[in-house]
């Protein structure tokens, strides 16, 4: 599931827990998602031009995925920072 968004009637009798994709200043990410607990979850990182997908790392600074396009089981609340790197160009 890329982007679900769940009504009160389907939250009501489980728990919902949320993933909040963060960009850094060099790209875009998905948008914020409210899923059961226990469901699978994909978030995507697309840099702007000129920089590459680094790694989605959580507050701690822990690698959570080498992939711009990370899909896990959502347990818990998580913030999901993407990092991005720049291209360097070699001109001759």
């Amino acid at each position: 599931m890329i982007y679900e968004e769940l009504t009160f009637d389907q939250l009501m009798g489980g728990e919902s827990v949320v993933v909040t994709p963060v960009a850094d200043v060099n790209g875009s990410v998905s948008k914020r998602n409210t899923v059961l607990k226990g469901n699978e979850v994909t978030i995507i990182a697309t840099p702007n031009a000129g920089y590459v997908f680094d790694k989605w790392v959580d507050k701690a600074g822990n690698t959570l995925s080498t992939d711009a396009i990370y899909t896990f089981t959502l347990n818990e609340d998580v913030e999901a920072i993407a990092k991005d790197q720049v291209v360097i160009s070699d001109i001759n």
